[in-house]
Order: structure tokens, then sequence, then C-alpha cells
């Protein structure tokens, strides 16, 4: 068996590296009352790669736009990541490439803001889409 990557045993606060991927759909009801109806909605699970803690989102559809808020709920609850791992799933590329878009932004508009954001890029690793055994640590749990 070979050894595991740094990110799963380095020493370091939860959540420093991510991994995460979607389950479901299901169905929700916004309400206990009869006849209500039922949402399709998806569970977003983040699981930190040295200590295994898991966090959970609900969203209600599986684009970019939803999962920038899930991010951004995520980021505001156990902080930035320095790392996230995920599948090649079009939402998770879509947000890549907007926040990397957001840091040129900033910085070719603004030096005062670009320096400090672009000290905090999030470094994303996709798995390969034939190989879905890689993310086993997360992709175990969704």
């Amino acid at each position: 068996m070979g050894d595991l990557p740094p990110d799963r045993v380095r020493a370091i606060r939860p959540f420093v590296g991510v991994g995460t991927d979607f389950a479901g759909p299901f169905l929700v009801k916004s309400s206990y009352l009869r006849n209500t109806r039922s949402h399709k909605a998806y569970l977003c699970v983040f699981v930190c790669l040295s200590t295994k803690a898991v966090h959970l989102e609900l969203v209600s559809a599986l684009s970019t736009e939803n999962f920038v808020a899930t991010l951004g709920r995520f980021v505001s609850r156990r902080g930035l990541p320095d790392l996230i791992r995920s599948d090649c799933g079009t939402n998770y590329k879509g947000t890549d490439r907007y926040l990397k878009e957001v840091v040129e932004f900033l910085s070719s508009n603004s030096p005062y803001l670009g320096t400090p954001m672009s000290k905090k890029d999030i470094q994303w690793k996709f798995d390969p889409p034939v190989c879905q055994h890689w993310g086993g640590i997360f992709e175990a749990v969704a």
C-alpha cells in the first residue's frame, strides 16, 4: 500500500484541506402541514482531509451559483481552506474559474485589495473523470 498524500497526514487546524462531494437528491418539505409541496434538495458534503470531520450544507440545485454560496457559508463557519479536492463536476469547475476571475479582477483594479486576496488563493485539485475511487475519504461519505 502506498503512502498517504501530505495533505492527509499534516497536523494542522481542521478544514484546511477539504474534500467535497454532493449527495442526493432528497425530497424536502418546507412545512409539517399536510399537502405541502416537496422540493428537490442536495447535500453538499465537506470532509476534512486530516481529521475526517464532516460539514454538511443543504443546496437547492447543482449549479455553480449555488455551490459558490455554499462555499461562502462553509468558509464563514470553518475558515478558508488551502486545498479543495473534488471530482470534475461542472459546478466545481465553474466555481474554480469564478474564484480565479474574482482574484484577477481585484488585483488588476485595486492593488490594495488584490494583494491580500491573491495570498488567500485556494488550490483546487480535481480527480480524473475515470477514477472515481481516488477521492475515497470524501466519496465514501456521500
